[in-house]
């Protein structure tokens, strides 16, 4: 991907976040997932990291983008009951947007195992890993997710 496809893709899915999220003049503006996604001062994925991509990774990152702005408009205007779950922590996972409580539970063993510090692992990617399960595990007293 060259620079101007990328800037135009960007641009795309800043304007759509914006229009879905922020369009409403009753509702005040929040964070932007864009700006955590992409923006100033310290971005998930960063402008090299994007254009060294192949399209079918840079898909992954769309998709994870959209799934993440489309639970945060859910919850803003009370669509959802209970969360289906923090899209950070699932990403953090490598889990899609809709994964159950048995796919987390998988994908968390397989991931402690490899990055376990007894098994040869790094330990901060162990903890991240950890905290990203205990945000999908934890409930609250109803049973649903916080």
């Amino acid at each position: 991907m060259n620079d101007t496809a990328l800037r135009r893709r960007l641009r795309r899915m800043k304007r759509d976040e914006s229009r879905l999220r922020f369009d409403d003049p009753a509702r005040p503006a929040g964070e932007s997932v864009w700006r955590r996604y992409f923006g100033d001062p310290s971005p998930r994925y960063g402008r090299d990291l994007l254009l060294s991509m192949d399209e079918g990774a840079f898909y992954l990152v769309e998709r994870d983008f959209y799934a993440e702005v489309l639970t945060l408009y859910m919850r803003e205007r009370g669509f959802l009951a209970s969360a289906p779950g923090d899209p950070s922590a699932l990403n953090a996972l490598g889990l899609p947007p809709d994964a159950d409580a048995e796919e987390t539970r998988k994908r968390f063993r397989q991931l402690a195992h490899r990055f376990h510090p007894d098994h040869g692992g790094d330990a901060d990617t162990f903890r991240e890993i950890l905290d990203a399960y205990r945000k999908l595990s934890d409930r609250d007293a109803t049973g649903r997710r916080p």
